[in-house]
């Protein structure tokens, strides 16, 4: 039995920090509304776990960030499938992120298959 990966990455989501990216192309200010619908299209192919890789927010610190990490938690929590965020370089550092997105374990079982990571991955909510 195989496992089905939905896959997200450089969301860049920026709702509650001011201001936006002086990079048109990443729509920052979109991201809040788009994140939801991007996991439900995810969602309509029955998942078994979606990975986010990082720079899921735009910018790593200042005031909104940590409602911004919240928020995008929500959204997670609400996906109605298994998640995996790990931070990038536009995320807030390890000890930050962890104080919303909690440590998950190392090696994980989804279905017959393990997620196996040589370094801490950053969220899985199994």
């Amino acid at each position: 039995m195989g496992i089905r990966i939905g896959y997200l990455t450089d969301v860049h989501l920026r709702k509650h920090v001011l201001g936006t990216s002086s990079i048109e192309k990443r729509h920052c200010r979109e991201m809040a509304e788009l994140l939801p619908r991007a996991l439900n299209r995810i969602a309509r192919e029955s998942p078994d776990v979606v990975v986010c890789t990082g720079d899921l927010l735009d910018v790593p610190a200042g005031p909104g960030v940590v409602q911004d990490l919240q928020f995008c938690k929500e959204v997670f929590d609400d996906c109605g499938f298994p998640y995996l965020v790990l931070p990038g370089n536009h995320d807030p550092l390890p000890h930050d992120f962890y104080q919303v997105f909690p440590k998950p374990q190392r090696n994980v079982m989804i279905n017959a298959s393990e997620l196996i990571s040589t370094r801490q991955v950053r969220n899985l909510r199994l």
